[in-house]
């Protein structure tokens, strides 16, 4: 199993799972507002640059034919009380804004994005294809700073490419005891062979 350090790549204290339904419950069951943050997240990961709350909340009231007042009503509570304070979305940057509250004319209207820890739960998502998780699991591996001299990084892709069902559901596994306080780390569920040094056993 994966060794976990004070140094595991990007992912540090528990988030809080009271308000995270991402994942179905215990009877099979995915929440309504679960429902919702799933479709955030899988909105971001087409996004080439950050996303603003006004932006998701156009694509939420066409997903899932609602008034365009609700669905930001939605997006605004799911950001601010699930996705953002359990670190899987953070503030990405402010665009300009010329209307609308002042605050947004004088301060830009707030963009988000997947954090690190929010990739990797986009990973554990059926919705999106698996060429596409498959890819975001590989560029976390490859960008992240402290993953790129991992030695376990080549390890765990070749995982990934020889069993890329089996790697992500295993990955889902570990994303979701992580959220429950259950791991240390997202991917400390994934087998590697044990190594001598810092992150070995």
């Amino acid at each position: 199993m994966l060794a976990t350090t004070a140094t595991s790549p990007s992912v540090s204290s528990h988030p809080s799972n009271k308000r995270v339904w991402v994942f179905p419950t215990s009877s099979g069951t995915i929440r309504k507002r679960g429902t919702y943050q799933r479709f955030i997240i899988v909105c971001m990961t087409q996004q080439v640059s950050s996303i603003t709350k006004r932006v998701l909340a156009r694509q939420m009231a066409k997903k899932f034919g609602m008034s365009l007042r609700n669905a930001y009503t939605h997006t605004y509570i799911e950001l601010n009380d699930s996705l953002i304070p359990s670190g899987i979305v953070e503030q990405d940057g402010v665009v300009p804004a010329t209307r609308g509250p002042r605050v947004f004319q004088i301060n830009g209207v707030p963009c988000f994005r997947l954090s690190k820890f929010g990739i990797l739960v986009a990973c554990s998502l059926d919705e999106i294809d698996i060429d596409k998780r498959m890819l975001l699991f590989a560029e976390y591996l490859e960008t992240d700073s402290l993953w790129h001299q991992d030695p376990r990084k080549e390890e765990l892709l070749s995982h990934l490419q020889a069993y890329p069902e089996f790697t992500l559901e295993l990955l889902k596994r570990g994303v979701i005891e992580y959220l429950e306080g259950k791991a240390d780390h997202p991917l400390s569920i994934l087998p590697t062979r044990k190594r001598k040094g810092i992150f070995s056993s």
